[in-house]
């Protein structure tokens, strides 16, 4: 192990945690800015928000690149009301991109498919046409995958349902939320709705005929959203890069403390530790904050069709979304027994422990780079995922309250220790693959037809 570069990592550490820099950003984005849709002003506020932090901070090529979105705005209270056996009603939240209703709503028969898997929709099979269906978040542990909300939306419209319903897996009063569709109106009404009203619904299901009327409120827009970069540039031929990122936007009902202010703060504050350690990289460092994520990847798709043929040059990007709280903080790569190997060392000499996983999921802003053929990895924790749902992510309650500001500083302690290693001599390097080969892995994982559902 290089002393220099023990040497640049024990400055690292001690810019990470004195610095007041995290839970100052962590604020500004939750507290002043406040939820940030895609195409909002208040992405854009938060955009130039970063933008200006990264110039403060001495960054090379920082820049804002616009591109277009379709978006969607909330045009008022969506509510579940219960029309037989009893009469009853209780709010709801629409989901993104779901169709206006109008105030009188969609009156149809209920069918509840409580985990929404593929083999739950099968042996429904023509009892779903015309129905509200209600599924909830997450999957069953034994599960052999995770079934995503919009894959469960897309198996309700291809089945025949006239309405969908996506209730919290957890107790609390919380109404999820989540794009039905992704930059595109969806076929049918959908809305969010709380573990017990969700739980009420089913009993009411399982004891005979329910009819439900659904409102949902809202419309689509073009609107314009944008990528922050800026660089800390190599000494060596320019040619090979790393980049590193998370997304700077959030559902329009929260602030998304932990999706994804929690991701972008580390990002920041890694690119701000590495600067003021004096670390030169060998090889160049993007930091990247997309906009446009929660509604499909919009934000790095727009990135990585901008690049092309420099997609080739990426050494690795790594995607910080929603960094777990808990420890060993680590990496799942596509290809984890290569990476394993390498960081072994490493985790020893900084004596914690790094699981390297592998896997591969499309729902965040690694699976463009990824479809396009570079190598990625996303921060992890063993057992942490989306099989038993979000939390608080994606609801009111994902505020500032919810994240543990000394596990951030943790998690950018390990980002920013891994990019002194990537960028320096002797770096991991990853072969890139062609597009047509990435297409083949997730044919192979299965991820192909899920996503069909999905509309992706």
């Amino acid at each position: 192990m290089s002393t220099d570069l023990e040497t640049v990592e024990k400055k690292i550490l001690g810019e990470i945690y004195a610095s007041p820099l995290l839970p100052e950003v962590l604020h500004h984005l939750c507290d002043v800015v406040g939820p940030r849709f895609a195409g909002s002003k208040e992405e854009k506020e938060a955009a130039g928000y970063l933008a200006g932090q990264l110039e403060t901070m001495g960054l090379a090529n920082v820049r804002q690149e616009p591109f277009p979105v379709t978006t969607w705005e909330r045009g008022g209270p969506a509510s579940v009301g219960i029309e037989s056996p009893v009469r009853s009603a209780f709010p709801a939240t629409a989901l993104p991109f779901s169709p206006d209703t109008g105030p009188g709503g969609l009156s149809a028969p209920l069918l509840a498919l409580p985990d929404g898997t593929p083999e739950e929709f099968e042996a429904a099979g023509d009892r779903v046409k015309g129905r509200i269906v209600l599924t909830r978040e997450g999957v069953p542990p034994d599960y052999p995958r995770t079934v995503h909300r919009a894959e469960k939306y897309g198996r309700a419209v291809e089945a025949g349902a006239a309405g969908f319903l996506f209730a919290h897996p957890d107790p609390g009063g919380l109404d999820p939320t989540g794009c039905a569709r992704f930059g595109r109106e969806a076929e049918i009404p959908a809305a969010g709705l709380s573990f017990e009203n969700g739980k009420r619904l089913e009993r009411l299901d399982a004891r005979g005929e329910v009819r439900l009327a659904l409102v949902t409120r809202g419309a689509v827009r073009p609107a314009r959203s944008q990528n922050v970069i800026g660089e800390i540039p190599g000494s060596g031929d320019g040619q090979e890069w790393i980049a590193v990122g998370g997304h700077l936007d959030t559902h329009d009902i929260c602030p998304g403390a932990r999706d994804n202010t929690s991701g972008v703060c580390v990002v920041l504050e890694a690119a701000r530790a590495l600067l003021a350690s004096g670390f030169r990289p060998a090889h160049t460092i993007r930091f990247l904050a997309f906009g446009a994520e929660e509604i499909g990847l919009a934000g790095s798709s727009a990135y990585v069709e901008r690049l092309g043929g420099e997609v080739g040059n990426i050494r690795l990007m790594i995607n910080v979304d929603s960094p777990p709280q808990r420890s060993p903080l680590g990496y799942v790569f596509q290809r984890g027994a290569e990476a394993a190997s390498w960081f072994e060392p490493l985790a020893r000499a900084w004596r914690r422990e790094v699981p390297i996983l592998s896997g591969l999921h499309p729902h965040s802003d690694h699976f463009p780079f990824f479809r396009a053929g570079a190598p990625v990895a996303n921060f992890a924790a063993p057992g942490s995922g989306y099989k038993g749902g979000r939390g608080f992510g994606h609801t009111v309650a994902d505020t500032p309250d919810k994240v543990d500001v000394a596990a951030l500083r943790s998690a950018t302690d390990l980002l920013a220790r891994t990019l002194v290693r990537l960028a320096s001599p002797g770096g991991l390097r990853l072969s890139t693959r062609a597009p047509a080969d990435a297409q083949a892995i997730l044919e192979t994982a299965g991820l192909s037809a899920s996503m069909r559902y999905e509309g992706c």
